[in-house]
């Protein structure tokens, strides 16, 4: 991590225009070279790719986490999940499950009540079809995070922690929901498993926000006036 800190810092100072993907890691970037100049373009997904659940209200209790798993903090995530916060759901809802997607994940998780791990899967969206809630426990890591605009897109619910929604322009209890203690995550998922109507507004949201802020016809369109800014500025 020295090693790396010491080559981007050297990199940077090279840049004419550096892009981030949130305001923290533009922050993070000044912090190493305060003249330079950050632009920030956002994640996003392909939103009109994915087609919208029809309603994730009539779905089982199905809490649906998405990622590589050999990743350090969506391993962290998964396993932290499954064992601090689906316990606490399940004491309510016994039949609640949390069904976790991805490559390589801890043989640990295929032992534990209420988890169901697919491994590695063709596509996404029919995971995403059957959810009721996605839900995003992320707690170390930086960046933002693409599955959550996916879930966004499909119209689901999401949980998620303050850390896994970084970089996102969300409003709390509007386009997703944010805990970040076992319990408040537990409480989150538990309203949204008893009232079909919050759910539908939440996944209704965040679509709506996926489209306006977060397609990528709409971000490519600003990086390419970055790149035409920058293309001006050197011919001059």
């Amino acid at each position: 991590a020295r090693l790396l800190k010491a080559r981007e810092a050297l990199e940077l100072s090279l840049c004419q225009r550096v892009i981030s993907c949130s305001e923290r890691e533009r922050a993070t970037f000044l912090s190493m070279e305060p003249a330079l100049e950050v632009r920030v373009v956002s994640n996003g997904a392909d939103i009109n790719a994915v087609t919208p659940v029809t309603d994730p209200a009539v779905n089982a209790p199905e809490l649906l986490f998405v990622g590589d798993l050999a990743y350090g903090p969506n391993k962290d995530a998964a396993l932290y999940f499954a064992t601090e916060v689906l316990p606490r759901v399940r004491k309510l809802v016994p039949d609640a499950v949390f069904r976790v997607v991805g490559k390589d994940p801890d043989p640990l998780l295929t032992t534990m009540e209420g988890v169901e791990v697919t491994g590695f899967v063709e596509a996404v969206y029919p995971e995403l079809a059957r959810a009721r809630v996605f839900v995003c426990p992320i707690r170390y890591g930086s960046g933002t995070r693409l599955k959550l605009f996916e879930a966004f897109a499909a119209g689901l619910p999401v949980v998620s922690t303050s850390l896994g929604a970084e970089g996102i322009d969300y409003v709390d209890g509007e386009h997703l929901m944010i805990a970040d203690t076992p319990g408040d995550q537990a409480g989150a998922i538990l309203d949204l498993l008893g009232d079909d109507a919050l759910v539908r507004q939440l996944g209704r949201s965040g679509r709506g926000l996926a489209i306006e802020r977060y397609d990528w016809v709409e971000l490519g369109r600003e990086l390419v006036d970055i790149y035409l800014e920058l293309i001006e500025i050197t011919s001059r």
